[in-house]
Parts: structure tokens; C-alpha cells; sequence
């Protein structure tokens, strides 16, 4: 999905955000580990809302990804992806 933001609806959307109306778009940076794994997440760029940003941390850490690969072994990279908190 690069070049297109993520989304974290559902459960991640803070209540609070929901009744203030708040929208924004996170960008979250991390590393996939060579596990798929994701770890040491952290906002690169904020949404404007602390509350969307912690969300965005928490849905982040839930993802999985296919590994990077050197030399056919799966090995940690570091990734960066836009999350956008949208109302519908």
C-alpha cells in the first residue's frame, strides 16, 4: 500500500475522537521485524490529535507484513506508513 494511507477504524477510533469529529492523517514509523512482526512504532508525522496518534500506535503495533528478504533470509527493516482516521 505505499502511496496510499492506511486505515485504522473500529475499535482503534478514540470515542472521544468520534464525538469531537476529529479526522487526520498519522504517519507512524516502525520496524518490520523478520518476522512480520511490527516494533518500535512512533508518529514521524502527527495527525494534529494526540488521541488519533496514540491510536494510530496502537493499530500499527497489531499489523503483520511479509518480511523483507536479503539473500532469501527474512531480515528487519525499517518502514514508515500514513494512517488516516476518517469519519464516515
Amino acid at each position: 500500500s505505499i502511496g496510499r494511507p492506511h486505515v485504522c477504524g473500529g475499535n482503534y477510533y478514540p470515542q472521544m475522537s468520534v464525538k469531537l469529529n476529529e479526522e487526520g492523517t498519522a504517519t507512524a514509523s516502525f520496524k518490520v521485524m523478520a518476522d512480520g512482526s511490527v516494533s518500535d512504532v512512533s508518529i514521524a508525522k502527527s495527525s494534529g490529535s494526540s488521541r488519533l496518534d496514540d491510536a494510530t500506535i496502537t493499530c500499527v503495533q497489531h499489523w503483520k507484513y511479509k518480511p523483507a528478504t536479503m539473500d532469501g533470509t527474512p531480515v528487519e527493516m525499517s518502514w514508515q506508513a500514513a494512517v488516516q482516521w476518517k469519519l464516515r
